[in-house]
């Protein structure tokens, strides 16, 4: 239960990078999620939750690399018009 909840509240936060973003358009989205990963190392919650490596993988690390292959594909398909 407690990596359902910590798995929430790092999409809550990566909800509120974006809507931050939209009032802070200056600032990269990277260095609002890096500052609110920092503020959420202090929140007691997220504290001492272990996480299977095959676990982080399919939650993190997949998704990451199939945004990374679909905006490399649409790069692509731009630079050959």
């Amino acid at each position: 239960m407690e990596l359902l909840i910590m798995v929430l509240m790092l999409l809550m936060l990566i909800g509120a990078s974006n809507v931050l973003n939209r009032f802070i358009p200056f600032v990269p989205v990277p260095i609002i999620q890096i500052a609110l990963g920092v503020a959420a190392a202090y929140m007691p919650g997220l504290h001492h939750v272990p996480l299977d490596p095959e676990l982080f993988l399919v939650l993190f690390i997949a998704p990451l690399l199939f945004n990374d292959g679909k905006v490399i594909d649409d790069a692509l398909r731009g630079a050959r018009r």
